[in-house]
């Protein structure tokens, strides 16, 4: 009887060191999902530039467009679309280090950085995308619509922002480059990265109070400095409408 008694006592303390080493290592894997969430951003500083410039470089500055870190060297700069690392998964751009404005254009961004300036000293923009060649439009065009992903796309018939210039994306890093959490990805195709929803969003636990804030003070800097929202891309600005680019800037092709 005693023999049995002290088995019992040996199975509970292995039943007990089992458990609480399987609730160590859940705990340090949520802790590990976190940190990898938590993506810091490569060298994208005015500094890390390659030279010479690429031919896309020399296509805009024929243009008269200006390279957003001659106008505001603080806000950082990295195309996906220069990478294989987008929703085409072909590199579209031979550059991910420039993004290049219409000059107006490149000056609301400078604007806007001093905004979030005052608001959260240190942060600064991560840039994805600005001008777009059509010929580049197209090509997404005929992607986005073999995803049936269509309404995410500018339908390059119409032309889009992005194909004059005038159009923005991006995103807040903090002093040290992480992201700041948005809830998604740059190029989520999905109702999480919508904007007229967010409050839906919420409620269902789809997106949290910080990324939501995140967010909003995106939203609140680039507004101030005059640029307008997407329903459906947190990430995406219009510095003005279709029917303005269309008078006062070159289609870029």
């Amino acid at each position: 009887m005693e023999i049995n008694k002290t088995s019992l006592v040996f199975c509970l303390n292995i039943l007990l060191w089992v458990a609480f080493a399987c609730q160590s290592s859940n705990a340090y894997n949520k802790n590990k999902q976190k940190n990898q969430q938590s993506s810091f951003v490569v060298d994208t500083t005015a500094e890390s530039k390659v030279l010479p410039k690429p031919q896309f470089c020399q296509k805009m500055e024929n243009l008269g467009l200006v390279e957003i870190q001659t106008v505001e060297p603080n806000i950082r700069v990295f195309v996906p679309y220069g990478t294989t690392e987008n929703f085409t998964h072909t590199e579209l751009y031979d550059t991910y280090q420039y993004a290049y404005f219409q000059p107006d254009v490149a000056l609301m961004l400078q604007q806007a950085y001093h905004y979030l300036q005052e608001e959260k000293t240190g942060s600064t923009f991560l840039i994805w995308d600005g001008a777009r060649p059509l010929s580049v439009q197209k090509k997404m065009w005929t992607i986005a619509c073999q995803m049936d992903k269509k309404c995410y796309v500018s339908n390059p018939k119409n032309t889009g922002l992005h194909n004059y210039g005038a159009a923005v994306d991006l995103t807040l890093v903090d002093s040290l480059g992480n992201k700041l959490d948005m809830g998604t990805d740059f190029d989520f195709f999905g109702e999480a990265a919508h904007t007229d929803k967010e409050q839906v969003l919420l409620d269902k636990g789809i997106l949290t109070t910080q990324q939501v804030a995140n967010r909003q003070l995106l939203r609140r800097v680039m507004k101030k400095a005059g640029f307008s929202v997407l329903p459906t891309e947190w990430w995406h600005f219009n510095a003005c409408s279709r029917r303005v680019a269309k008078q006062k800037y070159q289609l870029i092709d």
